[in-house]
């Protein structure tokens, strides 16, 4: 064989190449719409299944269909060939088989512990996902930012990952912030909003009521049934974490400008990011209404009106569309210089 006979041969090659290219990029990220449509049938079929009167063979075939069909097409179709999504295996395995023991009969005892563990194990993927990630950018990002990276990579699905993220970023902040300090990016103008506040200052009290009335109503409910007392107080803690939390983050999440682009992030509740020439206009405010208001119970001292419609990030990833912002900065004309 010459060369001449070897290129003829083989010529064609790249061309070949370059047009699978497309048609893989087009499939990839099908993959797993595939997998959940799988996932989302199998289940449906084996809880209808659960609920009428079929033998026990079958439900134990269909129980095993969910433990370990499931997470068997989510390797094959998500995870072979993607590092990243390999990780999250150990966490489908024992939520399919947490699935499944609503299926198999006489498995009810076994949901308690199962469930421990997945919750633990997600948890622990994603607080692994935030440290490698932190130790990848060199520098500290923020919190919540980092865990809605996380922990769309672990569970994959936006509208979970999105519930999740906030309810660890509010652990955090309720919990582990307070060697903290308030986050902005290296070399961004910081504007604080909490000094002329009042919000972090009203949340943090309301905690401190919270805690006593779940004192109170505790031994109250008590005479009544335990049970309710202890799940009432578990309640008042959780909202007591979620006010501390929204108390912290005021301080620790500040308002920014960097790279010809503003950020207003209202503690916890919403945040935004509008460049410099889509803003029509910053004047001190005067008492008129705008879409949106930050922080809480303060009145603004500037008002921005956008050219067009600004997405506006709030809990748990709702978003929404607004066309202006009253904020209450403690430095306003730093603010208004910056426009001009």
């Amino acid at each position: 064989m010459t060369g001449t006979e070897t290129t003829g041969n083989f010529g064609h090659a790249p061309g070949i190449l370059i047009s699978m290219t497309p048609l893989w990029r087009f499939w990839a990220p099908r993959r797993f719409q595939l997998w959940l449509a799988a996932a989302l049938t199998i289940n449906t079929i084996a809880f209808i299944a659960a609920r009428g009167a079929f033998r026990p063979e079958v439900k134990w075939g269909l129980a095993c269909d969910v433990a370990f069909t499931v997470p068997l097409l989510y390797f094959l179709l998500v995870a072979r060939g993607q590092p990243k999504a390999r990780f999250t295996l150990v966490p489908m395995c024992l939520v399919a088989l947490l699935r499944a023991s609503y299926v198999a009969p006489g498995m009810g005892w076994t949901r308690p512990v199962i469930g421990a563990a997945a919750e633990i194990a997600i948890v622990s993927l994603v607080l692994v996902r935030v440290r490698r990630g932190r130790r990848a950018g060199g520098q500290d990002g923020d919190v919540l930012e980092r865990l809605r990276a996380a922990c769309l990579e672990v569970v994959r699905i936006p509208v979970a990952a999105n519930v999740l993220a906030t309810e660890l970023a509010f652990f955090w902040y309720g919990l582990c912030s307070w060697r903290a300090k308030p986050h902005a990016p290296a070399g961004a103008r910081v504007f604080p909003v909490y000094e002329r506040s009042s919000a972090g200052l009203f949340f943090a009290a309301a905690a401190g009521m919270g805690v006593v009335e779940a004192l109170v109503a505790h031994a109250i409910v008590m005479r009544w049934s335990q049970a309710a007392a202890w799940v009432l107080s578990g309640l008042s803690i959780y909202g007591t974490v979620w006010l501390i939390a929204l108390s912290r983050s005021f301080w620790l999440r500040p308002c920014y400008l960097q790279n010809g682009e503003l950020v207003l992030r209202n503690g916890l509740l919403w945040s935004l990011r509008v460049p410099l020439h889509q803003i029509a206009s910053m004047s001190p405010a005067r008492g008129e209404r705008a879409d949106l208001s930050m922080p809480p119970a303060t009145d603004g001292n500037l008002r921005l009106e956008f050219s067009s419609p600004v997405t506006v990030r709030k809990l748990y990833g709702f978003e929404w569309r607004v066309r202006s912002v009253a904020v209450s900065v403690d430095d306003p004309e730093a603010l208004l210089q910056c426009f001009r």
